[in-house]
């Protein structure tokens, strides 16, 4: 797992891991370069209501990636114009 890290992107929700036994939907943060799928330390993966608040919106969060998934420790609606 890296070191914290700050990303910034948009809240969205897709279905990962597509054709496998591991199929379901997902919140990700889309950026400019790449997709991350959010986690949310201590809540049900496969739930992830708390990031429901923010589906839609450009955020800038923090926290740790491992691969392609974000353990989420804050996040903030980003309201910057880049």
């Amino acid at each position: 797992m890296s070191a914290n890290k700050k990303l910034t992107g948009t809240v969205i929700r897709d279905t990962v891991f597509k054709g496998s036994k591991s199929e379901h939907a997902a919140f990700l943060l889309k950026t400019a370069t790449d997709s991350y799928i959010l986690r949310k330390p201590g809540e049900n993966p496969f739930m992830g209501k708390f990031f429901e608040t923010w589906l839609g919106k450009k955020v800038t969060a923090s926290g740790s990636l491992d691969g392609k998934t974000f353990f989420v420790d804050e996040i903030a609606e980003d309201k910057s114009d880049t």
